[in-house]
């Protein structure tokens, strides 16, 4: 249910408030706790909309929270990389994603964009008649006749409506983010995609002036017309 102070992961936020041993865990969901952070902190810690876990509890019961237009009830909810949340009563929408610090931060983002959540392709499978079900990193999963969808690229989705709006490949030139590892949270674009043992990509990005490489895992495509 919580997770101690000192085993939280690097990439999440917290104040040194002395006394504190417990924080606020997730619950299971279609984000890892690697890739999360509960609401609850994303209340006090990243937005500072409440001092304490009896406020958050307040704000949640009269449904003043919302992610990716759903409507959140639960204290231990996991916020994911790029997941739209949004206060209606505030007119305020903000959207989950990495700091200059590698840890993890809110930004304030425009409203026409709070309809907008980039999507990573994780796993697709052939359906009756040639309709292909893609599976995606936020748990969505979308049916299409896109057949040139591939694992590792990016699907812009229409949070109200569930339709895509954009089909970004993952490939060289491509705009990515770095998700997990060394580099977290970098971006750059692609400069050259290596197939290793077993199939696996590692990739080659230039960031500002340096070349990294990193598994092609951790690179998610971006649209450059898209706030993150």
């Amino acid at each position: 249910m919580h997770i101690t102070r000192f085993n939280v992961p690097k990439t999440w936020k917290i104040s040194n408030v002395k006394g504190i041993k417990w924080i606020t865990n997730i619950i299971p969901g279609p984000h890892s706790i690697q890739n999360s952070m509960p609401i609850n902190l994303v209340l006090k810690e990243l937005l500072n909309y409440t001092k304490t876990t009896r406020e958050s509890k307040r704000i949640i019961a009269e449904k003043k929270v919302l992610v990716n237009k759903k409507i959140i009830k639960e204290l231990k909810y996991p916020v994911g990389l790029f997941d739209v949340i949004e206060f209606p009563n505030a007119n305020e929408i903000y959207r989950f994603s990495f700091g200059n610090d590698e840890r993890f931060t809110v930004k304030k983002i425009k409203k026409e964009e709070g309809n907008l959540r980039p999507c990573k392709v994780i796993s697709k499978t052939l359906q009756r008649k040639g309709v292909m079900q893609i599976n995606l990193d936020n748990g969505f999963n979308l049916l299409t006749d896109k057949k040139d969808i591939k694992m590792g690229d990016t699907i812009i989705v229409n949070l109200e409506n569930k339709k895509i709006v954009k089909h970004l490949k993952f490939d060289v030139g491509s705009l990515v983010m770095i998700t997990d590892g060394k580099y977290i949270g970098q971006t750059g674009k692609i400069k050259e995609i290596k197939t290793g043992l077993m199939g696996k990509k590692n990739v080659k990005i230039k960031v500002d002036k340096e070349e990294i490489e990193t598994f092609g895992g951790y690179a998610f495509v971006l649209d450059d017309s898209i706030s993150y």
